[in-house]
């Protein structure tokens, strides 16, 4: 492999000639004095940034993403698009997918202007997040599970739906979903 092809330089042409495909040495030494200088300047920045605060500023905090699963939740349940929930708000539906993702944090009037929309009082995005004691650690798990499940698509509908099952019928159907869940019964149907 050439010097040229190397560091990027190949196919460009240089002044030594018509139709030259090999960078001249001058090329060559300023680009990789320019590669020199950018990876100096980006040792220097690692010393002085831990990449635990980069990675912080990156990384949803739980609050957020709780708050905002809540928002998917209370969204689904009234069987709004993300659109029709923006619209009145000045957003996109994109910045609503952010917020329920918890990628952005909600501003208090926001999250104020979010709650009338859906006729839900500001303290309901919050039920849930509570002291880290014994009851929560044993409940996080399966909360966690319900408000993933809640937050498919189909996930109200089912409960709906499941809710209006007649007892036996609902015995039924969750020992069909026990059935489908077990790990050899998923391995048989894939």
């Amino acid at each position: 492999m050439s010097l040229s092809r190397a560091i990027g330089l190949e196919g460009q042409k240089s002044n030594r000639g018509r139709g030259s495909r090999r960078a001249s040495p001058s090329a060559i030494r300023r680009r990789l004095q320019g590669q020199a200088r950018e990876t100096a300047k980006l040792a220097r920045l690692r010393r002085f940034i831990p990449l635990e605060s980069v990675l912080r500023d990156f990384i949803p905090h739980p609050v957020d993403q709780h708050v905002g699963a809540r928002l998917r939740l209370a969204r689904k349940m009234r069987g709004l698009p993300q659109r029709v929930l923006a619209a009145p708000l000045g957003l996109t539906f994109q910045q609503i997918q952010k917020y329920e993702r918890g990628a952005n944090r909600i501003s208090a009037s926001m999250l104020y202007a979010l709650a009338r929309q859906l006729s839900v009082p500001i303290d309901w995005f919050f039920e849930g997040v509570g002291s880290e004691g014994a009851m929560q650690e044993r409940l996080g798990e399966r909360a966690r599970s319900l408000r993933d499940f809640m937050a498919t698509r189909e996930g109200p509908e089912l409960a709906v739906l499941m809710a209006r099952l007649p007892a036996a019928q609902r015995a039924q159907v969750l020992a069909l979903m026990r059935a489908f869940a077990e790990p050899e019964a998923l391995g048989r149907a894939s």
